[in-house]
């Protein structure tokens, strides 16, 4: 039986890498093989010495929990006694002032790390404030086209409407031929939605009702 390649481990080899199983479940959480570090402190502790104990200092900021996930530094939560899970950066707030996170507020980052949970990183701020700093930030994640949920086309099936629309189709017709309604071709069309869609890229309408035609633009 294959032992593991750690010198003083007898465990039978697990995997490509030549580790006991022990070990390699180490070195997958906490990228060294030798770490005895754990990832919950002892049972009874209470939030201050759990926030205290699962976190490391790294630069100015104070990171909750780093070794849980060795991809990403997303937000962190904690389970309470009463089966609530909050997160680790509002509690330490809570904690720094002694005060409860007001209905409506959010607690958010000055550091931009969502993982850190240093005291003097965190501020109180409205929805809007909290909205206002993710944009200034360029956190914010826009969903658009066949991405976005419900979409009924594509961004090829927007090039064949527009396409058909130049070929002069009519846009009725092409509503029905793409299961959506008229006001969907119309807003294909110009653009105002499937924007990003360059080619072709949206058209103009020049002229009224059945004399018109859709155009480029020039």
């Amino acid at each position: 039986m294959p032992e593991c390649k750690i010198e003083t481990c007898a465990r039978e080899r697990h995997g490509k890498h030549g580790w006991c199983s022990m070990h390699y479940r180490r070195w997958q959480r906490h990228g060294d093989t030798t770490s005895l570090v754990v990832d919950r402190a002892p049972v009874g502790s209470t939030v201050a010495e759990r926030l205290d104990y699962g976190s490391e200092r790294r630069g100015e900021c104070l990171i909750y929990r780093p070794r849980w996930k060795l991809r990403g530094f997303g937000y962190r939560k904690l389970t309470l006694t009463d089966g609530r899970s909050v997160g680790a950066h509002i509690l330490a707030w809570e904690l720094a002032t002694g005060r409860t996170v007001p209905k409506g507020m959010f607690v958010c980052h000055r550091c931009d790390t969502p993982a850190c949970i240093e005291p003097t990183h965190l501020f109180l701020g409205t929805p809007r404030d909290n909205n206002e700093d993710r944009d200034r930030k360029g956190r914010k994640v826009i969903v658009r086209g066949s991405r976005a949920s419900g979409a009924k086309l594509t961004e090829h099936l927007v090039q064949q409407i527009r396409e058909a629309l130049l070929d002069g189709q009519s846009g009725p017709a092409l509503a029905e031929r793409f299961d959506v309604d008229p006001e969907t071709i119309s807003s294909v069309a110009t653009g105002r939605t499937w924007g990003h869609v360059s080619c072709p890229p949206p058209l103009t309408f020049v002229g009224r009702g059945r004399h018109g035609r859709w155009t480029v633009p020039s």
